[in-house]
């Protein structure tokens, strides 16, 4: 599930998240950005790439986070330059 939410102006992810009330249910996974820096007190499922300093382990964990969200962050950007949400 691909949940879309927009705002006049700059907002933060998470923010925007929070006022939209969108509900994520506990067994769902969620991968996100480092912009939802709070949703994983919400959602223990949820996935947010590390910060430095990074052991290998960390490393390969974050390129496997980033590798899935390219394709999200793609469609984004269509949806922005293509104006289908308008």
């Amino acid at each position: 599930m691909i949940c879309l939410a927009q705002s006049e102006g700059r907002k933060h992810d998470y923010q925007l998240f929070k006022e939209s009330k969108t509900y994520i249910h506990p067994t769902v996974k969620a991968q996100v950005d480092k912009g939802y820096q709070g949703l994983q007190k919400k959602n223990l499922n949820t996935e947010i790439p590390k910060k430095n300093p990074l052991m290998e382990s960390d490393k390969k964990e974050n390129q496997r986070i980033s590798s899935n969200r390219v394709t999200v962050e793609n469609v984004i950007h269509s949806i922005k330059i293509f104006r289908i949400i308008a």
